[in-house]
């Protein structure tokens, strides 16, 4: 029993430690910080697996009291998962804002590039070269439509330096399988540019397709391996945090979503993380 208890101390420091990393990742963490974060809360889940299998191996014999010791270690492993992934939501959630912060920069950066040297040879605007700014490609899939119809808006369609057809240029460019197949039909030209883009939004710009793509993929919770615990770990936290933003960037009401994603995630774990 002494052994017992020195376990449940362990068990209950780890404990602690998830939730004082939960509690320091705020809005002035950088991403180097939140990094490492996370990784230190994936040494503290092992950890924690490692000690929980030790207590549960310590079963009483008394019909009675295995019962209640089973309830309390089912509780136990729930109230940990619980806290795990609400931390490392939050560190994943700073690496992903300095992710796109970067990538925002970068493209301002080109951009800029882009209209200075437009700038530098605008007497040969006879001979225009085409700005060189690699664009999202779009197959098809409802839940990549509303970011690359944004993307192509933003960086070639509303730019007015570019006459249609290189526009109708760039979008046959870009699109893939079933996407390109929706404007084969229109020759590339100034006068059918904008009938190509117009029909491609009216077949994907259907919020209610989209809703319900992401609601299908989000509930296809990833697999958590035991052969690549951590990586496969920040796969599905990545999964799941990727759908909850597109699902509330379409108005839906994700705040009220905890209880049944956290159940979703925890049917996906692999035995010994579910161990009944």
């Amino acid at each position: 029993m002494s052994d017992l208890r020195k376990l449940k101390q362990t068990r209950a420091r780890v404990k602690g430690q998830i939730t004082r990393i939960a509690t320091s990742i705020d809005e002035t963490i950088i991403v180097a910080q939140a990094t490492v974060k996370l990784k230190k809360l994936e040494d503290f889940w092992n950890l924690f697996e490692e000690v929980q299998l030790q207590i549960e191996d310590n079963e009483p014999e008394d019909p009675d009291q295995l019962q209640v010791f089973q309830r309390e270690c089912e509780l136990e492993r729930q109230l940990f998962e619980v806290r795990y992934f609400e931390a490392a939501a939050k560190a994943q959630e700073v690496i992903d804002r300095g992710t796109t912060q970067v990538r925002e920069a970068r493209h301002m950066e080109i951009r800029n590039n882009t209209i200075q040297g437009n700038e530098a040879v605008q007497h040969r605007r006879n001979k225009p070269k085409l700005p060189e700014i690699k664009l999202s490609s779009f197959n098809g899939e409802y839940t990549k439509w509303l970011f690359f119809k944004n993307s192509f808006e933003t960086t070639i369609h509303q730019d007015n330096d570019l006459s249609a057809m290189q526009k109708h240029q760039y979008l046959v460019g870009v699109l893939e399988g079933e996407a390109r197949k929706v404007v084969e039909r229109f020759t590339i030209s100034n006068e059918n540019y904008e009938n190509a883009w117009q029909l491609l939004k009216d077949t994907y710009d259907n919020q209610t397709m989209i809703i319900e793509t992401h609601l299908n993929e989000l509930l296809d919770v990833p697999v958590i391996s035991k052969d690549n615990k951590a990586d496969s770990l920040r796969q599905m936290i990545w999964h799941i945090k990727t759908h909850i933003a597109s699902l509330k960037a379409l108005s839906q009401p994700v705040e009220y979503w905890d209880t049944i994603v956290i159940h979703v995630a925890k049917k996906k774990l692999d035995f010994i993380e579910q161990r009944d």
